[in-house]
C-alpha cells in the first residue's frame, strides 16, 4: 500500500494508489481519481472512428493513453498518428487483435510519397508497432533513366511533391532491377490482398498504395493490464511520472454504462421478442438496434418493418439464423375476399441489408394480376380460388394471384384483365414461403403466409455470450458490444468487483 497523497487541485480530494494482482494475469496499480476516471471514459473520436486505450488525443487527455499513441484529427476526417517520425492516417482499427490499418498521410490524396523513404525494420522495432503478417512488400524503383518498359499498373510518376520522383516502377521480382539505371529503390508495405490485385492488374499502383497496410501494436504497452483493469470497473491510463500503466478507479463498483442499461431488456410486441438488430421505434433507444432495422408496434400488436417503402408484418424472427418471415401488411389487412387493397409494387431487392431467401421450390414466387373483371372470373370457376380481393375501391374488378410457374394459367387469366395506360395488364411479383405442407387452399392464404428474408448485420452471439448487449453507435457508425463498464468493439470482459482502496 502506498501512502495517501494530497491532490494539487484540492486538499479535500485524495488519490489512492494500490498494487493489485488478485489472480489477474498482470499486476497493476489502481489510482482512485474520479476526474481521470471520467475523462478516460471518453474515447478519441475522429470521422467515423473511435479509439480507447492505449490511444489518446484531442479531448481524451494524455493520462488516458500511452505517450507513443497520440492521435490528431486531420480535417475532422482522418485519425492521424506519428510512427517512426512519419505521419500516418488510421483507416481502420481492430481492437480485438490490436491492429490498425494505416496509410502515409502524404499518399492519401494522390498515392505519391512526398519524400521517398523506406520503413526499416530496425526503426519500427524501436517503436510500439510491428508490421503485421498479412502485409506484402512492394519494391519500388525511382528516378530511373532507362531500361525499364513499364506496363500500365507498374508506372508511378510523382512530380508535384516535396521531392520530385521521376519514372518510378514497382517490381514483381526485386532482382529485376539489377541491370537498370535507377537512383535507388525502396520497399513499401501494403496489404497482401491489394498487392494481389495490383500484380493482376485489377488495381493501379496509386490506388493500391492508398489502401495502406497493417501495424500491430505490442502487448508490452499495457494492453493485458488494461483488460484486467476493465474487469475491475476501472478505466485504463498511463502515469507520466512513473512511466507505467495505471488503472483509474472511482469506487468499489462504478455505475453501469447507460447504453448497457437501456438495451439490457428486450422488448415485446405481440408475440414477438424484439432485440438486436431490431429495435422498436419510440420504445427503445436507436442505438439498441442496427440502422434500417427499426420496427413499429401497431395497435394490433404487430411488428411492422418498412422495406422498399412498403410495410411488412413480422410474423416470426429467427435470431440464430439471421432470418425473418414477413408478409405484406396489405395482404394481412384483407379481412375477406371482398376487401380491396391498393397496387403492390413489384418485389425486387428489399434493401442492402435484407435479401429474399433462396430456395429450390418452384412455387415460391407469385404473380399478381390487377384490374381483372369479376364477371369473367365468375364464368370460369377454376380461377375463383386465385382471387385474393378487389382492386382499389372497385368492387367489380379483382386481383388474381398465380404461381409464377403456372405460365398457361397466367396467359389465360390475363385476358380477363383490363390493360393499363400502356396497353399491358398491370402485374406485380412477390415471394411466398415454401408452402407444400401448410395445407393452404386458396391463393389468398398463400400470399398472406409471407416469405423468408435473410438479414445482413453484425453477429451478436460473441457479445451476448460475454454478457453484453449488442448495439450500434451512430456517432461513429459502428457496431458495439454494450457492457456494464463501457461499450467494447466485440465482447465484454468478465466483471469482478474492484478491490477496496485501503
Amino acid at each position: 500500500m502506498y501512502p495517501l497523497l494530497h491532490s494539487s487541485s484540492s486538499s479535500s480530494i485524495f488519490i489512492t494508489i494500490v498494487i493489485i494482482s488478485l489472480g489477474f494475469s498482470t499486476p497493476f496499480k489502481i489510482l482512485k481519481d474520479e476526474s481521470k476516471f471520467e475523462a478516460c471514459k471518453l474515447p478519441f473520436t475522429c470521422g467515423n472512428k473511435s479509439f480507447a486505450y492505449p490511444f489518446w488525443g484531442g479531448e481524451r487527455i494524455q493520462d488516458c493513453g500511452h505517450p507513443d499513441f497520440k492521435l490528431n484529427c486531420h480535417n475532422h476526417t482522418y485519425p492521424e498518428i506519428e510512427i517512426v517520425s512519419k505521419s500516418f492516417y488510421v483507416l481502420d482499427m481492430r481492437e480485438w487483435d490490436e491492429t490498425i490499418t494505416v496509410v502515409g498521410a502524404d499518399m492519401v490524396d494522390d498515392g505519391c510519397p512526398d519524400r521517398v523513404t523506406s520503413l526499416t525494420i530496425e526503426a519500427i522495432e524501436q517503436s510500439p508497432f510491428e508490421c503485421a503478417s498479412n502485409n506484402a512488400k512492394l519494391t519500388y524503383l525511382y528516378n530511373c533513366s532507362n531500361g525499364i518498359i513499364p506496363n500500365t499498373t507498374s508506372f508511378l510518376r510523382c512530380t508535384s511533391n516535396v521531392e520530385r520522383v521521376y519514372d518510378g516502377y514497382y517490381l514483381k521480382n526485386p532482382s529485376d532491377h539489377q541491370n537498370q539505371s535507377c537512383k535507388s529503390l525502396i520497399n513499401i508495405p501494403l496489404l497482401q490482398k491489394y498487392y494481389t490485385d495490383l500484380v493482376t492488374n485489377k488495381l493501379n499502383t496509386k490506388d493500391a498504395l492508398r489502401k495502406g497496410f497493417d501495424f500491430k501494436y505490442k502487448f508490452d504497452y499495457g494492453q493485458k493490464a488494461c483488460w484486467d483493469c476493465l474487469k475491475s470497473y476501472g478505466q485504463c491510463g498511463f502515469s507520466k511520472t512513473s512511466h507505467e500503466f495505471v488503472c483509474f478507479s472511482v469506487s468499489v463498483k462504478a455505475a453501469s454504462d447507460p447504453h448497457y442499461e437501456s438495451c439490457i431488456v428486450p422488448k415485446i410486441c405481440g408475440n414477438q421478442t424484439i432485440s438486436f438488430p431490431f429495435f422498436i421505434q419510440g420504445q427503445q433507444e436507436p442505438y439498441c438496434g442496427y440502422p434500417g432495422f427499426n420496427l413499429t408496434c401497431d395497435s394490433r400488436g404487430r411488428s411492422i418493418i418498412n422495406l422498399s417503402s412498403q410495410n411488412y408484418v413480422v410474423l416470426q424472427i429467427f435470431y440464430q439464423n439471421q432470418s425473418v418471415i414477413v408478409s405484406n401488411a396489405a395482404f394481412l389487412d384483407l379481412d375477406d375476399e371482398q376487401a380491396c387493397f391498393p397496387f403492390i409494387r413489384n418485389l425486387t431487392d428489399l434493401s442492402p441489408d435484407f435479401k429474399i431467401a433462396e430456395t429450390d421450390d418452384d412455387r415460391n414466387s407469385v404473380v399478381l394480376l390487377y384490374n381483372c373483371r369479376f364477371s369473367s372470373i365468375e364464368r370460369n370457376n377454376d380461377f375463383l380460388k386465385n382471387r385474393i380481393g378487389c382492386y382499389g375501391e372497385n368492387q367489380t374488378n379483382s386481383v388474381l394471384a398465380f404461381y409464377e410457374s403456372e405460365e398457361d394459367e397466367l396467359v389465360e387469366a390475363s385476358r380477363m384483365c383490363v390493360p393499363g395506360p400502356n396497353g399491358d395488364v398491370m402485374a406485380a411479383k412477390t415471394a411466398v414461403v415454401e408452402n407444400n405442407e401448410l395445407g393452404m387452399v386458396t391463393m389468398r392464404d398463400v400470399v398472406r403466409s409471407g416469405f423468408m428474408v435473410n438479414w445482413i448485420a453484425s453477429n451478436c452471439s460473441v457479445c451476448e455470450e460475454s454478457g453484453g448487449r449488442c448495439g450500434f453507435l451512430w456517432d461513429i457508425y459502428h457496431f458495439r458490444c454494450f457492457c456494464p463498464d463501457r461499450p467494447h468493439a466485440l465482447k465484454c470482459f468478465p466483471v469482478t468487483a474492484a478491490p477496496a482502496a485501503g
